[in-house]
């Protein structure tokens, strides 16, 4: 998984109840270059005084005309990255998905963000988690964070599915048995076309109108029920 810049753990398709956590390299280009050398010091002094976005913009143009620097990049971003997960103890058990320079994982340990001078940031923590065709769904306190997903399609489902997801996860977290008759109403009242239009929308992706959502239920309806098994 470490010489990898994406990875889901397959062994983890959902959890609940524990304390996931995000942390992101911070400036990674601009890190590794000055750890490591990769610019000449008056171009990293020049990018460090830019606002970020204009930073991460001339950043990009510096790697896509320079590929024999972008490769040495992305190898020190993993080496980085994997050393991070070492120094930290975090177990192959414990890492939910790697994004470039990105770690998700399942800890209560206290968190080492400094790697040799190069500076981790906690970007998200939440308490729920479930990954539906490698589209993430991240919760907490009543809010879904949605990583791998079409912004356009999750935004239309706000008040809809989105809703319906919330709740859901509401449900585990408190080991409510309801659960079941809200899940068994809400797709009743689907199938039987009596919610709102844009409910039926597709979820996430582009996809069939209305039925693309069923296999969607399905899935957390198996989730569910594989959970309560353990209440």
């Amino acid at each position: 998984m470490y010489d990898k810049m994406l990875f889901y753990n397959d062994n983890i398709p959902y959890l609940f109840h524990s304390n996931i956590l995000e942390y992101d390299m911070n400036a990674a280009s601009l890190s590794l270059s000055e750890r490591f050398g990769l610019l000449p010091k008056e171009t990293i002094e020049r990018l460090k005084r830019l606002p970020k976005q204009q930073r991460v913009i001339e950043t990009g143009l510096i790697r896509r005309n320079d590929k024999e620097f972008s490769v040495i990049v992305d190898k020190k971003l993993l080496e980085v990255r994997e050393q991070f997960i070492n120094e930290n103890n975090i177990t192959p058990e414990e890492i939910i998905s790697l994004h470039s320079d990105a770690i998700i994982f399942a800890s209560r340990k206290k968190i080492k963000n400094n790697i040799d001078g190069i500076q981790f940031k906690e970007a998200m923590r939440c308490t729920g988690y479930i990954n539906y065709k490698r589209i993430e769904m991240f919760y907490n306190d009543g809010y879904i964070d949605y990583k791998g997903a079409v912004q356009q399609l999750i935004d239309q489902q706000r008040m809809g599915i989105n809703l319906y997801l919330i709740k859901i996860f509401k449900y585990i977290e408190n080991y409510d048995t309801q659960i079941l008759k809200y899940m068994s109403r809400f797709q009743r009242d689907y199938l039987m076309d009596q919610l709102q239009e844009f409910v039926y929308e597709s979820f996430g992706r582009l996809g069939d109108f209305k039925y693309a959502n069923l296999e969607l239920f399905a899935y957390i309806a198996n989730i569910v029920v594989q959970e309560m098994k353990r209440w």
